[in-house]
């Protein structure tokens, strides 16, 4: 469970027993964008599965130098990205349903989530 926590951007801030229990209950601070129900109806799902913005999954759409928004492999499970200028477009089939693979000039790779300026 608590890999779903953190996955949620939610930090322990401390914790508290309950008088039925010695179990530990851990209080999180909020660190994204998510209401208390979105996270309450993510945790209670049986998936437990981040909805995250659609990716661009067509290789035409993106351009050597465009201001893009980037998901890291290490990042797949949170909602950290990355925003950087494409140096390198690694995917080389026309479509790719998790995404196009794209180097930044900063030297970060990930999936394309959103093309935020340039030709669209």
């Amino acid at each position: 469970m608590i890999s779903v926590i953190e996955s949620l951007g939610l930090v322990p801030i401390g914790q508290a027993q309950t008088p039925q229990s010695d179990h530990p209950i851990f209080k999180f601070k909020n660190k994204n964008n998510l209401t208390h129900n979105q996270i309450k109806s993510i945790l209670s799902n049986k998936k437990n599965t981040i909805p995250i913005t659609e990716q661009v999954t067509k290789r035409n759409k993106v351009k050597i130098n465009q201001k893009v928004k980037i998901q890291e492999k290490k990042d797949q499970r949170t909602n950290n990205y990355t925003i950087g200028k494409v140096k390198r477009i690694l995917t080389n089939t026309p479509n790719h349903r998790q995404g196009i693979k794209v180097k930044l000039e900063s030297g970060e790779v990930g999936r394309v989530i959103e093309i935020l300026e340039g030709n669209q």
